[in-house]
């Protein structure tokens, strides 16, 4: 009965550097193999693309297909050994096929190391063991190991690789390798055509509308767009030449429009033996508006209060300033920016609440101060880049602030409102002002022929809007001789400085010792001026009759009379 009987460090280390220079020479083998195998392919593929522009799907298959080739090759070289290595019996019986002439000697010492019941004395094990160690220590394993195989096969990578590089120099023999190797890239295939395509990769809201682009020169004649959504139905579609295209241009734009975008899709344009990359669109809810708010805060001259406005539409005074408060519900929202016509400007944003089951809901606030009437928007950018402005419009209406009206009646006399008045009457008249927002000052001036001003400030009601104050005029304080012509006018002026003059009253004075001169003045000017009226009346008359003569001729006996009469 046999004992178990260890192997001598000479046998072990023989045995393991004989499996280690196998092993590496067989993994130097297998990927020089699967290089070749896979550059081959690649040379193969980059043929067929340029030669027969196949679509995205026959490439990837091809591509698949050349790939799973060079992974065969290598499994079949390296990795088996590498899942499932050698025992130490059959590396030994290797190395013994190398060496030759060694007739078993070294898988029979470990075998009978492995095996203590092979009922050989423990004197012929050992003996046995003991010779096996001297062989092996006498052998060169990396003589023993034959190393062409794996030096063949990478010189013939190395050389397939150098010409591909060189290959490389000849316009897009690089980018054909590439499609080759790698079908989800954005190189193009090289072309006669050169093709661009808008808008490219587009993140968009749900339910936008995109319009895809591709300009070709020269023109092709046609273009076609392929279309992948995203639950992988592949649609193909002639895109339309646009119509401001010329004809004699010597390039064409063809344009596709998707009206509304609710899943997302990858796009390619071909055109001749051109093709763009494929680009992605990707959908998007974009946060939407919920609620729209004013606060408007009027000059501080006309005394007005701070408004608080449900919803985004506003009449307000020139000059006021408007906060817009715009409550956006949806995913985060990473700029905001208020869109008019006169501009842009940035909002300020504020997370009001997260997480709820609207989703986040923020807070968007801007100021500006608009001079004229003014449509405005918003444009909202979320976290995940998605840019959405809503087709929604808000309008600020500004209604100016209008200047008063001010007027002046004469009350009492047959004068009209140019009376005649002795040097000591007194003018009995009415001042009547408004204003839309409220008045701040109403006031007469009289000035004489020698100049001389004289101002009155009449009282009236704080903070009114209009005014009708009967005014009593003294001519005898204010010096007056007969002769004098004396201009009554009222002003009024608003909190906004704007100030405007009525149409002046002109009172002539006469000497109230004139036996009744001043009552006989003013029936002699109310009779001038029913005379100055009918007069204009008949100067009317007079260019009508004109007119007909002209037209008529003088073989019209009636135009004739008429022009006799006129001349009389």
């Amino acid at each position: 009965m046999s004992a178990h009987h260890p192997l001598p460090p000479a046998l072990t280390a023989t045995i393991a550097a004989f499996a280690a220079r196998r092993r590496r020479l067989q993994v130097m083998r297998g990927s020089g193999d699967a290089i070749v195998t896979i550059g081959i392919g690649i040379a193969v593929l980059a043929t067929i693309d340029a030669l027969a522009l196949p679509g995205y799907g026959p490439r990837l298959a091809m591509s698949l297909l050349v790939l799973a080739a060079g992974l065969g090759v290598a499994a079949l070289r390296f990795l088996k050994p590498l899942i499932r290595p050698p025992t130490r019996v059959e590396l030994a019986r290797a190395l013994e096929r190398a060496a030759g002439g060694l007739d078993e000697r070294l898988s029979a010492a470990i075998e009978l190391s492995l095996s203590p019941n092979s009922g050989v004395s423990n004197w012929m094990v050992e003996r046995t063991i003991a010779l096996a160690a001297l062989d092996a220590a006498t052998l060169d394993v990396h003589e023993l190991v034959d190393a062409g195989p794996a030096r063949r096969a990478w010189t013939r990578a190395v050389v397939l690789t150098a010409v591909m590089l060189v290959s490389c120099a000849v316009s897009g023999a690089g980018a054909l390798y590439l499609r080759a190797l790698w079908p989800m890239t954005a190189a193009v295939r090289p072309s006669e055509v050169s093709l661009t395509v808008s808008p490219g990769d587009q993140l968009l809201a749900l339910g936008s509308s995109l319009a895809i682009e591709a300009i070709a020169a020269p023109d092709p004649g046609g273009a076609h767009l392929e279309i992948v959504w995203q639950d992988g139905v592949r649609e193909q579609v002639e895109m339309r030449r646009r119509d401001d295209s010329p004809a004699s241009a010597p390039f064409g734009t063809y344009v596709y429009h998707v009206d509304a975008v609710t899943s997302a899709f990858t796009y390619q344009v071909r055109a001749g033996d051109a093709e763009s990359r494929r680009c992605r669109i990707a959908v998007g809810s974009p946060p939407r508006v919920s609620r729209v708010a004013l606060r408007v805060t009027p000059p501080e001259y006309t005394r007005l209060p701070v408004r608080d406005i449900s919803g985004g539409d506003a009449q307000i005074v020139a000059g006021s300033t408007v906060a817009a408060i715009i409550e956006v519900q949806g995913e985060p929202v990473a700029s905001a920016t208020m869109v008019t016509a006169a501009g842009e400007s940035a909002a300020v944003i504020e997370t009001l609440s997260e997480g709820n089951a609207e989703g986040t809901v923020t807070r968007i606030t801007a100021e500006f101060k608009p001079g004229a009437d003014l449509a405005y928007g918003v444009r909202l950018v979320a976290d995940s880049g998605l840019a959405t402005e809503p087709a929604q419009r808000w309008l600020i209406t500004v209604v100016p602030d209008r200047p008063p009206e001010s007027a002046l009646s004469y009350e009492g006399g047959t004068g009209g409102e140019d009376p005649v008045l002795g040097t000591t009457d007194t003018a009995h008249m009415t001042l009547a002002a408004t204003d839309d927002l409220a008045l701040k000052k109403v006031w007469l001036e009289v000035v004489d022929d020698r100049g001389h001003l004289t101002t009155r400030t009449l009282p009236s009601e704080r903070m009114a809007v209009s005014v009708s104050i009967p005014v009593v005029l003294d001519l005898s304080v204010l010096g007056i001789a007969s002769g004098d012509v004396l201009e009554v006018t009222a002003l009024a002026s608003d909190f906004g400085g704007q100030t405007t003059r009525s149409r002046a009253i002109r009172i002539l004075a006469a000497d109230p010792g004139g036996g009744g001169i001043v009552e006989q003045a003013n029936r002699v000017r109310h009779l001038l001026a029913r005379l100055d009226a009918q007069a204009e009346t008949l100067r009317g008359h007079a260019r009508t009759w004109s007119g007909l003569s002209r037209t008529g001729g003088a073989e019209n006996a009636a135009h004739v009379r008429g022009d006799l009469l006129l001349m009389r």
